[in-house]
């Protein structure tokens, strides 16, 4: 093969893998696909809320750090307004297979926060 064959051979496949490669993130994009939402439904958070914040190492994500038995952290922007009600000393609960998170405060009341 001479050398202009192999250059048009070569432009043709990066173009195709460029294209391809778009339309992939396009899809996903277009799909909203959320790769964690299965192990979210799988986990069980139960503990009180010891801290809220972003965390800088997980592209300053709001974050509520709950302690338990271990300390773990949920990213609060999994739940539309769970970064605005909770309140360190709140108790959390998600039970396995569901993605609903209740907070129950000091008080006594119990709010849902539905998974988006």
């Amino acid at each position: 093969m001479d050398n202009k064959l192999k250059n048009i051979f070569i432009e043709i496949i990066s173009k195709n893998f460029k294209i391809g490669f778009i339309i992939t993130i396009l899809i996903f994009h277009s799909c909203q696909i959320d790769f964690g939402k299965d192990e979210i439904e799988k986990d069980i958070y139960t503990g009180i809320i010891i801290d809220k914040f972003q965390d800088k190492n997980d592209h300053y994500m709001w974050t509520l750090e709950i302690k338990s038995d271990i300390k773990y952290n949920i990213i609060a922007e999994r739940w539309n307004g769970l970064w605005q009600y909770a309140e360190i000393g709140d108790s959390v609960l998600k039970p396995e297979n569901t993605l609903d998170l209740k907070i129950r405060k000091k008080n006594g009341i119990t709010k849902i926060f539905k998974y988006e």
